[in-house]
């Protein structure tokens, strides 16, 4: 059996994208639980025996703790707080709406639905009942999922600079920061307005027509 008889062909590029977008996150978790390893002062199995118990959104808590207690200097440690934020904030959400989401094709050949699974009761207006939605829907491209995974290569990179720099500090020498375009580029997402939600999406209890 060929890859292509596994699903619409209108889905392979946004199931190659997926794809890729899971291998780059799990090598991001992967250098988090480094450093977490490497600022813990654990290695091996005895480490591995707490850190398989512990997902990504526990590990960003206790790598930002970690470094507080190692009392790790400031400048490094505004880096690493800017990682962990951007991984929370910005790569966390949409890598598990893309990932488990469900996924529409259309009549539109460049139009793919991708469906959340989200209840929610509008608030009445204009003397209106409250209108009920247990369903959204968003147009999203493959080439939208690509761009999560530049960024996540981005912050991945990145982390990877500081878990070298954090061994540095070990051995008292000057620790490598994050390059500033990084930088720029998670303070503009942190700073970025939400985007309208019923520009962006289409809400309804029942699927499109």
């Amino acid at each position: 059996m060929t890859s292509k008889s596994l699903g619409p062909k209108e889905l392979a590029d946004h199931a190659s994208a997926i794809g890729y977008l899971c291998i780059y996150y799990a090598e991001l978790e992967s250098i988090l639980t480094q450093l977490i390893s490497r600022m813990a002062g654990l290695k091996g199995e005895t480490f591995d025996l707490f850190a398989n118990q512990i997902d990504l959104a526990k590990k960003l808590t206790l790598a930002r703790g970690l470094a507080v207690s190692r009392k790790a200097p400031t400048d490094w440690y505004t880096d690493l707080d800017s990682i962990l934020v951007d991984i929370q904030s910005h790569i966390m959400p949409k890598r598990n709406r893309y990932v488990h989401d469900g996924w529409r094709v259309t009549m539109v050949d460049t139009i793919v639905l991708r469906r959340t699974e989200k209840t929610r009761v509008e608030k009445p207006q204009s003397h209106k009942p409250p209108a009920l939605t247990t369903r959204e829907y968003t147009n999203t491209s493959a080439a939208d999922i690509w761009d999560l995974s530049k960024d996540l290569i981005a912050v991945r990179d990145g982390l990877l600079i500081l878990d070298d720099g954090f061994h540095s500090l070990q051995f008292r020498e000057t620790p490598q920061l994050l390059p500033q375009q990084l930088r720029d580029q998670m303070i503009a997402r942190r700073k970025a307005p939400k985007a309208n939600s019923k520009a962006a999406r289409s809400r309804t209890s029942a699927s499109p027509v």
